[in-house]
C-alpha cells in the first residue's frame, strides 16, 4: 500500500498494520506497548489505544512470521495485567480479553476459543473485527466450526461484502468467482461496508489475500 494513503490517525494502527503501511511499527512506543498513532493528540481520539489496533498487529505479525513481536505483546500483557493504555475507558485500553487469542495464535498446542457472534455484531465495524479474528485463526492454520458458523452469519447479513465472502470461500476451499465480481463492483470512494475509516485499498488487499490463500485454511 502507498505510504501516502490517508488513514484517520485514531484508526491508524489498526489499518496501517493490516495494510503494512510504512511507519506503522513506530506505534510501538515501548516493547509490546502500542498507541493508535505515534504522536496522537488527545483531542483526536477518546483513548490512546484500543483492542482492534492490537488485532491488526497480531494479524500482520502472523502474515510476516514475526513471532518476536507477538512475544513482546504477550510479555506486556503479563507485566501490565493487560492495561496497555493510559487514557480512555477500561474496555478500550485493557487488552487482557485478547490474551487467549494471542496465546493460541503464537503456540500451536493451545486451541482457539469457540467464536460466538451476537446479532448486533453481524454488521458494521464490529462485524469486521469478528472477520479479522477469523482471519487470524486462518493465518495460524486453524478454523473451527464456530468460526465457520460466524462467517456464514456475516455473509448472510452482508451478502454484498466481498471480504466476508472471501473468508468463507477460503475456509471451504470453494470458487472465489463471486467474490471477485463483488470486489469489482465495490465503489472505492466509499467506506467499504461500514468498517470505519478503512481505506478501500486496504479493504481490497485484505480480500485479495483471502482469495490468494483459498486452499490454506483447514
Amino acid at each position: 500500500m502507498s505510504d501516502t494513503e490517508e488513514i484517520e490517525r485514531g484508526d491508524y494502527l489498526t489499518f496501517a498494520s493490516i495494510g503494512n503501511v510504512a511507519g506503522w511499527k513506530s506505534c510501538e512506543l515501548r516493547p509490546g506497548i502500542y498507541r493508535r498513532h505515534p504522536d496522537l493528540d488527545p483531542s483526536e481520539s477518546r483513548s490512546d489505544i484500543s483492542r482492534d489496533g492490537y488485532l491488526g498487529v497480531l494479524w500482520r505479525s502472523l502474515v510476516d512470521g514475526d513471532t518476536a513481536r507477538i512475544d513482546r505483546i504477550l510479555r506486556a500483557i503479563l507485566k501490565t495485567g493487560g492495561t496497555v493504555g493510559e487514557r480512555g475507558n477500561f474496555d478500550y485500553i485493557n487488552i487482557l480479553p485478547l490474551l487467549p487469542l494471542f496465546l493460541a495464535a503464537r503456540f500451536k498446542l493451545i486451541p482457539f476459543l469457540p467464536l460466538w457472534i451476537p446479532e448486533q455484531f453481524t454488521t458494521g465495524f464490529r462485524a469486521h473485527l469478528v472477520a479479522l479474528s477469523i482471519m487470524i485463526e486462518l493465518e495460524a492454520g486453524c478454523s473451527g466450526w464456530t468460526s465457520q458458523r460466524a462467517i456464514r452469519k456475516l455473509v448472510s447479513a452482508n451478502p454484498e461484502n466481498p471480504l466476508f465472502l472471501s473468508i468463507l470461500c477460503r475456509m471451504l476451499g470453494t470458487s472465489q468467482t463471486t467474490t471477485l465480481d463483488l470486489l469489482a463492483q465495490t465503489p472505492p470512494e466509499t467506506s467499504p461496508h461500514g468498517w470505519g475509516s478503512c481505506p478501500f485499498e486496504i479493504f481490497k488487499t485484505l480480500t485479495q489475500h483471502n482469495i490468494g490463500n483459498t486452499n490454506h485454511g483447514r
